[in-house]
């Protein structure tokens, strides 16, 4: 049976809700749900919430209430590239920072040399999952009195000594996106403890302008239907393994097209109403996903263990390690490969084989045609990248096929070895 990249986590609880309210997908009259709401103050205690229908529509707003134009903000040379390219937009001056070689992280000694009397603000991200080493970034920031933005898209359930990620900056982004934990089938969340920040983001998500057409919300409510059915390794076998491969085959940039479309990188402007406000169908399920986090957070690990327990013995793979005082989700298991010949190799090899791995060189910011006049000396960010692969890690899978995509990476591995030293 073929592995498809990730899997939808869904209880039986959760799929009634979904069915129950998929006839209703295009309501977006009650934009905060009281349950998720409720779950979420709860959760983040004296924290302000709003939820939105994408992580990088939050991440516009707080840029765009937070900081004035020719500002000058630090982000780390492995993130989220549409969010450097949405500072851009708003006629800020992004300044990308290294990160460190292992968790890939910003790197905080780097950091301290980079603030100028012109920097205002700071952007990390909790890349993977793994925290970032908040102590000395708050501290900094503290002293300099810049703004912290915390991009925990990928981390929620990790914490930095006993404090969970998202919650130590000025504002915290999660996204809940299809191959996030928890989901509702795309959406957003912003915590801050900046109650007029909060009131005036409410205000313009209020009066906002954004397109209320149902051929929107349809197109969105139709991807969600797809993607829920792709994550099914049945149907991921018996079809969408085939058509990835035929499609690779014959034009694997389109493939790379179709697999990266939805991080709004291949268009040229970022349009902070592209996605219609949250439906009752996410709502719904974004509450019944929230109280069992925990639970999904405990599988990832224990099969991030049976990963590094049987890759460890490859000398060509390098495990991620988790830095002092983390406590990691797992959201994400990368590891990192000797070279890019080797990670494509790896890729081609997993594939034929029916296991869908995701290349991770989309994080390199340097990468990027907006990156010439921002980007200084990011070495690991520039080296370490194009080597970096991710790997399935969700609850749905059992310990036995973890072990079986470990055993066939480390094959795959010695095998490209082989045939490169014939």
């Amino acid at each position: 049976m073929s592995i498809p990249f990730f899997s939808i986590d869904f209880t039986f609880s959760e799929w009634r809700a979904f069915i129950k309210s998929h006839w209703r997908p295009f309501n977006t009259s009650e934009r905060n749900g009281k349950e998720l709401d409720k779950i979420l103050k709860n959760r983040f205690p004296g924290k302000n919430v709003t939820l939105f229908p994408s992580a990088r529509m939050a991440f516009y707003f707080v840029l765009k209430n937070t900081f004035n134009k020719g500002d000058e903000v630090i982000f780390p040379a492995m993130g989220f590239p549409l969010y450097v390219k949405i500072a851009l937009q708003l006629g800020l001056k992004p300044k990308l920072v290294d990160v460190e070689d292992g968790h890939y992280t910003i790197d905080h000694s780097v950091l301290k040399k980079t603030i100028t009397p012109e920097t205002k603000g700071i952007v990390i991200t909790h890349l993977f999952g793994h925290p970032c080493q908040m102590d000395e970034i708050m501290k900094m920031a503290d002293e300099k009195n810049l703004k912290v933005v915390e991009d925990a898209a990928q981390s929620f359930d990790s914490f930095y000594k006993g404090k969970e990620t998202g919650t130590f900056g000025y504002a915290g982004i999660f996204s809940c996106s299809l191959m996030k934990v928890p989901t509702t089938l795309g959406g957003g969340i912003l915590l801050t403890d900046d109650f007029l920040l909060h009131k005036k983001i409410e205000v313009e998500l209020t009066s906002l302008k954004y397109s209320k057409k149902v051929k929107d919300a349809l197109i969105f409510y139709i991807k969600n239907i797809i993607s829920i059915l792709n994550s099914f390794p049945l149907i991921y076998t018996s079809l969408t393994h085939h058509i990835f491969g035929l499609v690779k085959n014959r034009n694997p940039i389109l493939l790379r097209k179709v697999l990266y479309s939805g991080m709004g990188l291949m268009s040229n402007k970022f349009d902070p109403w592209e996605r219609p406000m949250l439906a009752k169908y996410q709502l719904y399920v974004g509450s019944a996903q929230f109280n069992r986090t925990r639970e999904m957070t405990k599988i990832r690990i224990k099969y991030s263990a049976i990963f590094d327990n049987i890759l460890s013995k490859s000398s060509a793979i390098t495990i991620l390690p988790c830095s002092e005082h983390c406590f990691w989700n797992r959201q994400y298991h990368v590891i990192k490969l000797k070279t890019k010949e080797h990670m494509n190799f790896i890729f081609d090899d997993m594939f034929k084989k029916g296991f869908h791995l995701m290349k991770e060189d989309v994080w390199d910011c340097t990468s990027y045609d907006f990156s010439n006049d921002i980007a200084s000396d990011c070495i690991v960010s520039q080296t370490h990248t194009p080597a970096l692969i991710r790997i399935p890690n969700n609850s749905l899978l059992t310990s036995a096929t973890i072990e079986q995509i470990a055993i066939e990476l480390v094959k795959s591995s010695d095998k490209y070895f082989i045939d490169n030293n014939d």
